[in-house]
């Protein structure tokens, strides 16, 4: 079932209308029947903001956008992490909008993209811009986008009368908070810093957004009900002692190693998932082998795109390393972005894999293309590999993973640890490490606003 609120029946105001029920699967179309209807009003040139939780399908839609819109030169694609844009073929808002840093006055940021002429050309010719992962973009930010292309379009109406397509998970991850060590914004000392706040308590936002679309279909546990309802405790704080219990249980978890693959370890910080991954290379006996990306910048304006690019610069391996796909490959055979392996032999300059779902393959390099409103502007042709002991949280967002260690001890954001247990499609394939019930961590203002979502449609549904 999915739900959608208009403009003039926002959250608090109005009527809310309910749509069908499922489609019986998604793999005739690839789409259910609340994707369909995102679709819909995308085609209808209708802004939409559509959300739901993890598994049900937000990358899929995404993907499914990208192919129809792909060559459209008035299209922009961009995501709030560079990991999310390259994967849709595009780029970060901050690329798309010309500015570093949203953390400066509305003039500076205006300033800067008025006296650029291709910066002006690049919103003035955009007519459709996505924005995925929106859970990471704080309410500041949306409202100086907002006034940013109403002010360099020329145009009074909502974004600048661009239409929007918003994708995400309010209860993922959210806007990284400044360090301590700032304790103010550098351009106004007097200005104290607080937690952003989430982009959907922006001024602008239902000005912007006149549909919301909430996904509900989980296709990643669809059949594990039980695991669904835990998750669902995970995402609003209403973990019962039951289900705390279950959770800490997991420790005990033997998780199996498949084709010599080991369960991804995910951890809270960059530098853990680094150390492990280095450890675990330097214990392999035998040639290290490396292979450096080809670089091509089409246009020198985006020259520094590809540092968000997942295809690291140099990819480098042993036999017997565990690596994981940055690519869909071969989507029959689950040769998809996020699918493990082990590389088994090394053939002229190129690793051999045995994945996980026992497919073997010789892994080239590919390209990874970045395009801005239809037109490649970047290009990193690189193995699409990297090692794959270990993993940030972070990073595994948007992934499933057959099988996964999660590392509780460290958490320090807000459905943190939620991300991390969610990769999975059963609970008998995590394990969780140092579990403790604190390490549920759940942001009361994005909780609440997705709340009043669930209970609207309920009650339309009485």
């Amino acid at each position: 079932m999915s739900l959608i609120l208009h403009d003039d029946d926002d959250l608090d105001e109005g009527a809310l209308v309910a749509l069908t029920a499922e489609a019986e699967a998604a793999h005739a179309t690839g789409l259910g029947s609340d994707q369909q209807r995102v679709v819909d009003l995308v085609l209808d040139g209708k802004s939409v903001l559509a959300v739901g939780g993890a598994g049900v399908g937000k990358s899929w839609l995404i993907s499914h956008l990208a192919r129809l819109y792909k060559a459209d030169p008035g299209v922009c694609f961009t995501a709030t992490t560079g990991i999310a844009a390259v994967h849709i073929g595009g780029i970060t808002i901050h690329s798309f909008a010309g500015v570093k840093s949203f953390d400066v006055p509305i003039g500076w940021l205006l300033r800067g993209v008025l006296g650029d002429e291709k910066k002006r050309q690049r919103w003035r010719e955009c007519r459709l811009l996505f924005i995925d992962e929106i859970s990471m973009l704080s309410s500041a930010d949306f409202d100086k986008l907002d006034e940013m292309a109403r002010k360099v379009r020329g145009d009074a109406r909502p974004f600048g009368g661009i239409q929007l397509v918003v994708s995400g998970d309010f209860m993922q991850l959210l806007p990284v908070p400044p360090t301590q060590s700032q304790g103010k914004r550098k351009h106004n000392e007097d200005e104290a810093v607080g937690p952003p706040l989430p982009a959907f308590m922006a001024a602008s936002w239902d000005r912007c957004l006149p549909h919301k679309v909430l996904l509900r279909k989980n296709y990643r546990q669809q059949d594990n009900d039980a695991f669904q309802h835990l998750l669902n405790g995970m995402r609003f704080g209403t973990l019962t002692p039951v289900q705390h219990a279950m959770l800490t249980t997991t420790a005990t978890h033997k998780l199996d190693i498949a084709h010599g693959v080991q369960p991804v370890v995910l951890y809270p910080h960059r530098l853990k998932a680094q150390q492990e991954n280095q450890r675990q290379l330097d214990a392999l006996e035998g040639k290290l082998y490396t292979y450096s990306a080809k670089d091509t910048i089409h246009d020198k304006t985006y020259a520094e795109v590809l540092k968000d690019c997942p295809a690291p610069e140099t990819v480098s391996w042993k036999v017997g390393a565990q690596v994981m796909l940055l690519k869909n490959l071969d989507v029959a055979k689950r040769l998809v972005n996020g699918a493990c392996g082990v590389v088994v032999a090394t053939r002229g300059p190129y690793p051999e894999v045995r994945f996980e779902s026992g497919e073997q393959k010789l892994v080239s390099p590919e390209a990874f293309e970045i395009s801005v409103q239809g037109r490649v502007v970047a290009t990193r042709t690189q193995i699409p590999l990297n090692l794959a002991w270990a993993l940030t949280i972070h990073k595994s967002q948007g992934m499933t993973l057959d099988r996964a260690v999660v590392h509780a001890q460290g958490i320090f954001a807000d459905h943190q640890l939620y991300v991390g247990v969610s990769r999975v499609r059963q609970l008998e394939h995590v394990r969780i490490v140092g579990y403790w019930p604190s390490a549920v961590r759940c942001n009361a203002k994005c909780a609440k606003y997705m709340k009043e979502l669930e209970a609207a449609m309920e009650a339309l549904e009485v």
